[in-house]
């Protein structure tokens, strides 16, 4: 209690609770006592590291409703009163702010990857033992959210890809999301584990009756044994040969159904990672004699439709010839009857010619003609 001589006495500053962590409410009160001769009020104002942190108000509480790291520090309070003609200051009050958990450090396994390994993603951090809560996690790639908060502090990729390289980080929060904390980023590679592969034919223009080769062609970029590839070949997307260790598909004797679209799958046997080649066209040419085959029966058809063609036309004339009208006056015609018409002569013997000539009154001539 303030004596009889002063108006109030010197405030002192006092913080609840004792102990914080990140997340707390904290309230400090600027504590103390008028005389009790003076009826009057009193403002008070408190300050951080010689930082205002709330100006003279009538209240003699300052509260800080979910404190953080930050607000650690030196504090102090003042009271004065309403015409300021008394100010006292509080002695200095040290607090911290204890951390509620450790900032969050991101993990990976393995530390080298390749393409189609599991890749494992760990955010790893402590709770204060002061304090039980359970706390979320979430993970980022390159400022993109892969997995949003849950309670599991790990993220997994089955099956890793070239795309899932970048730079990685997490966050750590409490369930009601007072605190939150952000890991350091973490760059993570995936390395590739062998290269697209390429479809090649030999030979290069293969005709019908050929030993055609298809080949499936990659590359495995790294020295570990237990890679090992086996391939798949397709023609219009439909499996000529299944799942084998071998490299090629062979066709013995090359057929005209065997063009179309060729493609091949390369996979691993380990962890089953597979990546497919582009389409490549194949065209079996065909020989002669096919050519042959197929256009001998076309020229033959043609040959008797012309054939049938003349013989028809042919008929057409000579009906049309046989139906003209034999007066018609036609020399040609007249010709024609004339031929069809022959005359015949009978000739005498000279003795009988000589006997004639004597008998010039005979009236038997030299010859007979008949027309038949």
């Amino acid at each position: 209690m303030a004596s009889s001589s002063e108006l109030f006495r010197a405030p002192e500053i006092k913080v609840k609770p004792n102990q914080m962590l990140e997340g707390d409410h904290m309230t400090l009160t600027c504590d103390t006592s008028l005389s009790p001769h003076r009826q009057t009020d009193l403002q008070f104002a408190f300050y951080r590291d010689q930082l205002t942190v709330q100006n003279f108000t009538l209240s003699n509480q300052y509260g800080v409703e979910m404190i953080q790291l930050k607000d650690s520090g030196k504090y102090y309070c003042e009271a004065k009163t309403l015409n300021s003609n008394v100010k006292k200051r509080s002695k200095e009050l040290n607090i911290e702010i204890n951390e509620l958990f450790r900032a969050p450090e991101i993990k990976v396994k393995p530390n080298q990857m390749l393409e189609g390994d599991h890749m494992t993603l760990t955010c790893d951090t402590s709770l204060s033992p002061h304090r039980q809560t359970d706390l979320q996690f979430a993970f980022y790639r390159d400022q993109l959210t892969v997995q949003n908060f849950t309670l599991s502090n790990q993220y997994g990729v089955e099956m890793v890809q070239l795309k899932d390289s970048g730079k990685y980080y997490c966050e750590a929060k409490t369930l009601n999301s007072n605190v939150k904390r952000r890991s350091d980023e973490l760059n993570i590679e995936i390395n590739e584990l062998f290269s697209h592969p390429e479809i090649v034919t030999n030979p290069d223009f293969p005709r019908e009756g050929n030993r055609v080769i298809l080949t499936c062609n990659t590359s495995i970029f790294t020295l570990r044994n237990d890679i090992k590839l086996q391939f798949v070949f397709y023609q219009n997307e439909k499996k000529v040969q299944k799942l084998n260790s071998s490299h090629q598909y062979i066709i013995p004797l090359a057929q005209l159904k065997d063009s179309g679209n060729y493609s091949c799958e390369a996979r691993t046997l380990y962890n089953g990672m597979k990546k497919r080649s582009a389409v490549v066209s194949v065209v079996i040419q065909g020989t002669s004699s096919t050519y042959l085959l197929i256009i001998c029966p076309v020229t033959l058809l043609l040959l008797i439709l012309a054939i049938l063609g003349f013989l028809y036309m042919f008929r057409q004339c000579r009906s049309s010839v046989n139906n003209q009208d034999p007066m018609a006056g036609d020399p040609l015609r007249t010709d024609a009857i004339e031929v069809n018409n022959p005359i015949y002569s009978a000739l005498r013997p000279k003795s009988m010619r000589r006997l004639a000539a004597a008998q010039e009154m005979s009236d038997e001539p030299e010859s007979i003609y008949q027309n038949t």
